[in-house]
């Protein structure tokens, strides 16, 4: 009878995970970029409003990572209670990687690049993040929140699991990953905020509905 009851949790966890991931990839393909950013002659960049946009994030906004790191978690937890597993350290290490394979398909989906040197980009291109001017590639504002939000938020479960079966790699490896992307990110205290609001809320979430999934 419990192990139904955890696989009726499993269900549910995946269910409101699939829909935060799905809610989140519609929502990045369809709030279309406004800014066009122009790299001139000297490889400036100069970004100017469209539509009544303010460029500020491109087709991500600070929601788009909680709802990433949060669909990841609640999904590969959904699917441990369903095959009555506990969340081991596969698990944990699953849920990076499922968010952020999310949050490339939203900037994919919603995102512009740069052309190069004395061209234009198309929506969503903005400057100061990354030296893909040479590459031709440069991410929004919003879209480097997305990807660093998103790696903060799903290494929360690899630093819990980790501490809770006293597996020092995997407990190393998530803290690493949530140093480097707020190290990295532009804005590191928006980055930590929406990771730690997105994946310490889903493992809380998914720890009520499936405390036997997450005991030590």
């Amino acid at each position: 009878m419990r192990s139904v009851s955890r696989r009726l949790g499993g269900v549910t966890l995946i269910g409101v995970g699939g829909l935060l991931a799905f809610a989140a990839l519609v929502l990045a393909a369809a709030e279309l970029p406004a800014s066009v950013a122009t790299v001139g002659p000297e490889s400036a960049i100069t970004i100017g409003a469209a539509n009544g946009g303010d460029g500020a994030f491109g087709g991500h906004s600070a929601l788009h990572p909680v709802a990433y790191a949060a669909g990841a978690t609640l999904l590969v937890a959904g699917t441990a209670a369903v095959r009555n597993r506990p969340v081991d350290s596969k698990a944990a290490i699953a849920v990076p990687a499922v968010g952020l394979a999310l949050a490339l398909v939203g900037v994919a989906l919603g995102s512009g690049t740069i052309a190069g040197s004395g061209g234009t980009a198309g929506s969503g291109a903005a400057a100061g993040f990354g030296t893909g001017l040479e590459s031709g590639i440069v991410l929004a504002p919003g879209d480097v929140l997305a990807i660093a939000g998103t790696a903060v938020g799903t290494a929360l479960a690899p630093v819990v699991v980790g501490a809770l079966r006293e597996h020092t790699i995997v407990l190393l490896a998530g803290f690493v990953v949530a140093l480097v992307a707020v190290a990295a990110a532009p804005n590191p205290g928006l980055v930590a905020a929406v990771g730690l609001g997105g994946g310490g809320g889903a493992i809380a979430a998914a720890w009520w509905l499936d405390p036997d999934g997450w005991r030590p």
